[in-house]
């Protein structure tokens, strides 16, 4: 029975305890402190705060404010909000929707003035979807990031599941398809306009399904635009994969060569078009070595690989 205890306690399943939105003080329970308030430990301070450094705060970050009630998470871009307070840093609150203000650009993590190219441009950590702006400043395009051995890679290509059907027209390939947080090709004109901004190279990383992990590197990387039918530039290569583009026998060389689709034959394979055999889209020559772009089950890295389950093309702008 609570009379059995002492003043400001209740007996809560058989012990004497303060209430849920009071702490014992040594002496007798006392209101639980809000946000900014002294404290020598976390009980002290009210649900969800922590005491960190003598004073009772939200200790998740920048991400997290106090609403006078609880520590809350901001909202990142196009979310909801009531207050400037309920966005992430860097974002506003106009018209109850968290916005970067019109001098700025979102790039996955904050607004920026300056225009993100490829993940190169962004200060990112971790490996996810962030936003860049290859075409202007109006036309934000998702991608996958990638920080590996210290450089930010902009993933072009990954396929690791075959959820997305490759066997895509001219169109579709100069666009982009599939879904960046999964399968997808980046897109040939997104391509250019970052491999031509800069010297830029290239990786392959190569799975095997065994888990056998290889990769090849260009350190020169790039492809010409439409009018020039996404024309291949490679070379450099060094890895564990072996050269499956340039240093090939001629009919499967895909360095120099125009990009195919069923709908578009820039091969030089005059019988039929490669893209069509290969049921996929690919820098074909009479056909190829390499082929990261066709049927998922038959995806392959000829020279010294064989057939592979997962795949991913990358690139980065040499300093």
């Amino acid at each position: 029975m609570s009379d059995e205890c002492i003043e400001t306690l209740f007996c809560i399943h058989g012990a004497c305890k303060c209430d849920r939105i009071d702490f014992w003080m040594g002496h007798k329970c006392s209101a639980r402190k809000e946000a900014k308030s002294n404290c020598t430990e976390t009980e002290e301070c009210k649900d969800t705060l922590q005491c960190v450094d003598d004073k009772c705060v939200c200790n998740e970050g920048d991400d997290w404010f106090w609403n006078g009630r609880i520590c809350r998470h901001r909202n990142t871009l196009g979310h909801f909000c009531l207050s400037h307070n309920d966005c992430k840093a860097s974002l506003i609150c106009n018209g109850n929707t968290c916005i970067c203000n019109n001098t700025e650009l979102w790039n996955g993590i904050s607004c920026s003035v300056s225009r993100p190219m490829e993940c190169y441009d962004i200060p990112f950590k971790a490996n996810g979807v962030y936003v860049i702006y290859p075409t202007d400043r109006i036309h934000p395009k998702p991608v996958y990031c990638v920080l590996q051995d210290g450089i930010k890679w902009t993933v072009i290509q990954r396929r690791f599941n075959g959820s997305v059907n490759f066997t895509r027209n001219w169109t579709s390939y100069k666009n982009g398809f599939g879904n960046v947080n999964g399968e997808y090709w980046l897109g040939n004109e997104y391509i250019h306009l970052i491999s031509s901004n800069g010297r830029h190279k290239i990786r392959f990383q190569l799975w095997k399904a065994d888990g056998t992990n290889k990769y090849a590197d260009y350190s020169t990387f790039s492809i010409g635009n439409e009018a020039n039918k996404y024309l291949l530039t490679v070379n450099g290569y060094s890895g564990t994969a072996g050269d499956g583009l340039l240093n090939v026998d001629h009919y499967g060389r895909a360095a120099g060569q125009k990009f195919t689709t069923f709908d578009q034959d820039n091969d030089v394979y005059g019988i039929r078009n490669c893209a069509v055999l290969e049921h996929g889209g690919w820098w074909y020559n009479q056909c190829e070595y390499a082929d990261l772009n066709k049927r998922y089950s038959q995806i392959n890295w000829r020279y010294n690989i064989g057939l592979l389950s997962k795949t991913m093309m990358m690139i980065s702008k040499e300093k």
